[in-house]
């Protein structure tokens, strides 16, 4: 391999990785959203929804 492809090479593999790198670290580091569990009214205030056709 010649020098010119090998720094090619090493230029893609290194932005790849460091592309992969930060989308991975901003997953981890981003807040869990807050979700307001209702179970009073779970799963409808008129009953479960059933599907019986008989």
């Amino acid at each position: 391999m010649n020098t010119t492809a090998l720094i090619m090479y090493l230029v893609a593999n290194i932005t790849v990785i460091g592309i992969t790198a930060y989308f991975f670290m901003k997953v981890l580091r981003t807040p869990a959203k807050d979700h307001d569990v209702d179970d009073d009214g779970y799963p409808d205030p008129h009953g479960p929804k059933t599907f019986d056709a008989t």
